[in-house]
């Protein structure tokens, strides 16, 4: 069951009091009051009765004069008569308060209110909200009433205040408003300051909706509001040297703007000119570089192929070198049996001198030259037989070193002369051509010799008269062979000697030429990375090449670019030139600043609290000794019939105070 609440005349005028200002002072001339303005609103805001209390407080019995256009006067504390003529009203009242109500016809309140109920959608009227259910929406406007003559709207500050029951209303929801606990109940409150309008929506789940009256009260807003005066005014100041420095920045950026207006036109400009032709150069030697990087690919690629036949010939020579190391120590091995023959030779022939010194033609000395002749052409025949066999394994051994071909033959004598050897290959095919001769002169004279002997053994019997003088000759010839081999065996020793030193300088060579074979594998890798990485060199090439064009292109567009930035840069430049002046007007508009911002501080404040305003009547301007006016405005409530009904009946039953104070 919904609370029935009465007004109480002892609150309301205990409100008035407090809302208003201090107990006047009696004048001489008139007496002082207050006046507090009724005003009841139907569910809508449209107003529908306004009555006036006029309360005043004497120090002693005396006539109260006032004034005021009423259809209607009622003495509130006594039984005083209320003379009413034209607008003026006279009480003779004895000391203490006195209350009368006035009632105003036709007058308009400084506000205008507009209330709408809205229920799941639906606009109802307050009068048919009574018990509804469902999602409510109320929206509250206030706004100026331009027919209300006085200073009320623009210094009157409302109070709003709004009663929901929780019990009947759940999610409520409104923006602006300071929300309070009140026992059972949500209180709502509004404060409107001077001069404003507002409008306010509130939305709440509703079941069997009932809400108590609207209640609005309009006072003087009275604001204790102190200024640090001084640390505004060095915010001011501050901001004033501000924009000083604005000023004086704006001027050093149109200075700053004009020469980069002047650096674009002269220097960038400038350069641009030069850049497409630089541009055009570099491409070209970007083609340059492309071509030589193909011609170096091209010099890779048959550095890869060389290398690879160089590593194919080293393997040859490897080959070549292991043969011709194989016939030195073949012919190496025969040197043994050729000093071994020559010494012998040698030997036969000692011995064939020391047989034909003294021999005599007799038979006895023929016998015994016949025998040694024939030991002598024993030897002579083996040693013709090493000698032919010395010269076939030294051409054989000449025509190996012949076939080993220049890059060989130069790479041996490289190796020979790398390991302190001075004899060179073509030293060694002199060397052996000279044996080769030496050991074919030695041949002939073999022959020579074994064809004389031939001829003195045939000749030695028919005549050996002339056998004397052919021994002699023998023996002459003997002698010369003897002579001439002593050139020939050392000849054979400088020949074997020769062919070890040789032998073992081919040993080395024979390594040298395997670490060589060996190193040209990696000769043939490297060449291959390297045409590899001449490719990709190319590729990059190309790149930069392909670049090259886009960067000429680029350059054409960068020289529009240039041509657009000096435009942007004089727009730039006059729009730091309209800078500095909008700086120079603001500072110039902005002196004495302080002293405007003073004034407006004041003009808030007094639009805040409604300013320092003298106090008039709200009912006649006759009324010069008004000292407090106050409005307190309510709606009708929203409430069922029965609850209505049962307010009637007790208000039927109330005595003349209580219906007295119901009118509060």
């Amino acid at each position: 069951m919904r609370k029935l609440y009465k007004k109480c005349l002892a609150l309301a005028l205990a409100a008035a009091l407090c809302l208003g200002t201090a107990c006047p002072a009696l004048a001489a001339e008139s007496t002082p009051k207050e006046e507090v303005v009724y005003a009841s609103l139907d569910g809508s805001g449209a107003v529908e009765a306004v009555y006036v209390v006029n309360i005043f407080d004497l120090a002693e019995a005396g006539t109260i004069t006032d004034y005021g256009d009423y259809s209607a006067l009622r003495n509130m504390t006594g039984t005083e008569e209320i003379a009413y003529e034209g607008d003026t009203v006279t009480i003779q009242a004895g000391a203490g308060k006195l209350y009368y109500e006035g009632t105003l016809e036709n007058v308009q309140l400084p506000w205008i209110f507009e209330i709408h109920y809205y229920l799941d959608g639906a606009e109802y009227d307050a009068a048919d909200l009574a018990g509804q259910s469902g999602e409510l929406e109320i929206t509250l406007s206030v706004r100026e009433n331009s027919a209300c003559t006085g200073d009320f709207f623009e210094s009157y500050a409302l109070q709003i205040s709004l009663t929901l029951d929780t019990a009947l209303c759940a999610n409520i929801t409104a923006e602006g408003v300071t929300i309070a606990n009140v026992g059972g109940d949500k209180q709502l409150t509004y404060t409107v300051l001077p001069g404003n309008e507002q409008a306010y929506s509130i939305t709440a789940t509703v079941t069997d909706f009932e809400m108590e009256s609207i209640d609005i009260n309009g006072v003087p807003l009275t604001l204790e509001v102190e200024i640090d005066d001084e640390a505004l005014m060095e915010q001011i100041t501050s901001l004033m040297e501000a924009i000083e420095a604005l000023d004086d920045g704006a001027g050093e950026l149109d200075d700053g703007v004009s020469e980069l207006e002047t650096s674009v036109e002269t220097e960038l400009a400038s350069g641009m000119e030069s850049l497409p032709a630089g541009a055009s150069a570099l491409e070209s030697g970007a083609a340059s570089l492309q071509s030589g990087a193909e011609e170096v690919s091209t010099g890779a690629a048959a550095l890869t192929d060389g290398a690879e036949a160089l590593e194919a010939g080293l393997e040859t020579l490897n080959q070549g070198v292991a043969q011709l190391q194989a016939g030195l120590e073949a012919l190496d091995g025969q040197s043994q049996a050729l000093t071994e023959g020559s010494a012998q030779v040698k030997a036969a022939l000692a011995a064939l001198q020391s047989a034909l010194t003294g021999v005599s033609a007799s038979s006895d000395t023929i016998e015994t030259l016949t025998a040694t002749a024939q030991t002598m052409q024993a030897s002579l025949d083996a040693l013709s037989e090493q000698n032919t066999a010395a010269i076939a394994q030294i051409e054989s051994l000449a025509e190996m070193i012949g076939s080993l071909g220049n890059a060989t033959t130069a790479a041996i004598n490289a190796a020979l002369s790398a390991m302190g050897i001075s004899m060179t290959v073509s030293d060694g095919l002199s060397l052996a051509s000279g044996l080769v001769t030496l050991l074919e002169t030695n041949n002939q004279a073999i022959v020579q010799i074994e064809t004389f002997m031939d001829t003195v053994s045939a000749e030695l019997s028919d005549t050996l008269t002339a056998m004397e003088a052919q021994i002699s000759a023998l023996s002459a010839a003997i002698d010369a062979l003897a002579g001439e081999y002593d050139g020939l065996d050392s000849g054979i020793g400088d020949y074997t000697d020769g062919v070890a030193q040789i032998l073992a300088g081919y040993e080395q060579l024979a390594a040298g030429v395997n670490a060589l074979t060996e190193s040209s594998g990696s000769l043939t890798e490297g060449s291959s990375a390297l045409y590899d990485g001449v490719n990709e060199l190319l590729a990059g090439i190309v790149s930069v090449y392909e670049a090259t064009g886009s960067l000429t292109d680029g350059a054409g567009q960068l020289n529009s670019g240039v041509a657009a930035l000096l435009e942007a840069v004089r727009a730039l430049y006059s729009g730091t030139s309209d800078l500095k002046e909008g700086t120079s007007s603001m500072r110039e508009e902005t002196d004495g600043m302080d002293e405007t911002i003073q004034e407006q501080i004041d003009d808030l404040l007094a639009s805040v609290t409604g300013g320092d305003v003298e106090v008039t009547s709200f009912v006649s301007e006759k009324n010069t000794n008004v000292e407090a006016v106050q409005f307190v405005i309510t709606t009708s409530p929203i409430e069922t019939e029965e609850e209505s009904e049962a307010v009637e009946e007790e208000a039927q039953e109330t005595s003349f105070w209580q219906k007295l104070l119901d009118l509060f």
